[in-house]
């Protein structure tokens, strides 16, 4: 006699997709200044040595890195290859400055990420009065399962804005105004200039502007990025199993036991860490005071 019971089968696939956020500026190339040399940038022992070329038109000091709304230079200033596709860090201390972290953004380019989740899930017992015949295929047995599953690559969500990105090649011209007390810049060089000191509460942290009616000057979220530190994050999962319904043949007799009961399940999943590759290079930053 055949009969249908409560057996089960489990499903084929189970997908997972993660996404993160973040919110940054990425320095584009653009053409050379006015009066500037084009071309790569030199790498950091050059960057602090290198003399003031030409008379720029504003007070800041040599060597100073900024983002431009514009598509060329500002006279006395020359595109920083050395940041195209990349956002800026605070360096840490004294450690060299220059280090780069990941692969540069490409024009427009939506980065990826992906993990692996593992966990397990569990299935309750169910037990029938017969003997099982030798037809019975495909059916599973109660107990503790491992689940492995990968999460499809998908958009870390990053709302960032292209800008020009330049370094102070010029001197700085005397009769401007100053900046004023409290200024932060980026420094292409290994020491602030006289007058400009390194902050502390800076060093290893993305910058964002500050929020309406936000207190300035507060650090959240996690300790400090070290010196080309690609941070990653994992994620906690959960969700369910649903079985399905399997027929068995059985005779009379003793019981049948061991199998799975057709049922849903929950499990939980943890993922495997995954950063989220945010390229960035770590320069000076110095505040006037």
């Amino acid at each position: 006699m055949t009969r249908s019971l409560g057996f089960s089968r489990f499903p084929s696939q189970v997908r997972a997709i993660a996404a993160l956020f973040f919110g940054v500026i990425v320095g584009g190339s653009g053409c050379a200044s006015e009066g500037a040399i084009a071309g790569d940038e030199p790498l950091l022992d050059d960057l602090g040595d290198a003399g003031p070329r030409m008379q720029s038109q504003d007070s800041l000091p040599p060597g100073a890195v900024s983002f431009f709304n514009r598509t060329i230079c500002p006279q006395g200033w020359e595109p920083f290859a050395l940041a195209h596709g990349r956002t800026v860090v605070p360096s840490i201390g004294r450690d060299p400055v220059g280090n780069t972290q990941g692969e540069p953004l490409s024009d427009r380019e939506e980065r990826r990420h992906s993990h692996m989740l593992s966990g397990s899930v569990s299935t309750d017992s169910v037990s029938y009065a017969g003997i099982a015949g030798e037809a019975n295929h495909g059916v599973a047995r109660s107990g503790t399962y491992s689940l492995s599953l990968r999460a499809e690559p998908a958009p870390s969500g990053l709302p960032y804005l292209q800008l020009l990105i330049c370094r102070k090649s010029g001197a700085a011209h005397r009769q401007k105004v100053p900046p004023p007390a409290g200024t932060l810049l980026f420094f292409s060089a290994s020491a602030c200039p006289a007058g400009w000191t390194q902050p502390a509460l800076t060093q290893g942290r993305f910058l964002v502007a500050l929020p309406d009616g936000a207190q300035s000057g507060l650090a959240f979220g996690a300790p400090s990025l070290t010196t080309t530190e690609s941070r990653p994050h994992r994620h906690a999962a959960q969700g369910t199993l649903t079985t399905s319904s399997h027929g068995i043949a059985l005779a009379s007799g003793s019981g049948a036991s061991g199998y799975a009961r057709d049922d849903r399940y929950a499990f939980t999943a943890t993922s495997s860490e995954s950063a989220v590759d945010l390229p960035y290079v770590q320069l000076l930053q110095c505040q006037k005071q």
